[in-house]
């Protein structure tokens, strides 16, 4: 066999097989009488989404899209409560790190939680940018005489320069 010529492998399975989850269990909808409350509490409690989904039997995609249709503003605040969360892990595991890969787990925590917070609640921890200007600029005083106080103004000055000044005399 030639080294350049490879070897020969039959067809290849773009999908990996190992990855895919067990589908059969999960359904497409969610149950009628399902709280959003309860998924609320889930949501803060567990920290990872696909464990709640699986609890309740549906997809986590199906689950993300339903919370955020149900009440999106609850839901914002629940994604910025988790967030806070998982900054705070991550400060604590800084302090509290061991070895060094310790170290930079808890490192990437804290940016993943920053960055979470920057773009759910931009008011409150995102970059600012605030620009202050302190410039004066030229002063002009513009004073206005009434026409008949300048037509009397240039007489006088025009009758005062055509007078001769005698010296001596």
């Amino acid at each position: 066999m030639r080294i350049d010529e490879g070897t020969k492998r039959g067809p290849r399975n773009l999908h990996a097989t190992h990855i895919l989850k067990d589908e059969s269990t999960r359904r497409e909808a969610i149950p009628h009488n399902l709280d959003i409350n309860y998924v609320l509490d889930l949501y803060l409690s567990e920290p990872r989404t696909s464990r709640i989904a699986e609890k309740l039997g549906v997809k986590r995609s199906t689950l993300t899209f339903w919370l955020r249709e149900q009440d999106p503003e609850r839901w914002k605040m629940v994604q910025i409560l988790r967030a806070l969360l998982k900054k705070e892990d991550g400060d604590e595991g800084i302090e509290t790190a061991r070895d060094a890969l310790g170290l930079a787990r808890a490192r990437e925590m804290l940016r993943s939680g920053q960055w979470d917070l920057e773009r759910l609640d931009a008011a409150t921890f995102g970059p600012k940018q605030e620009v202050t200007h302190h410039a004066s600029g030229p002063l002009i005083q513009i004073n206005v005489a009434p026409i008949g106080q300048v037509a009397l103004q240039q007489v006088s000055e025009t009758a005062v320069s055509s007078t001769p000044l005698i010296q001596g005399k």
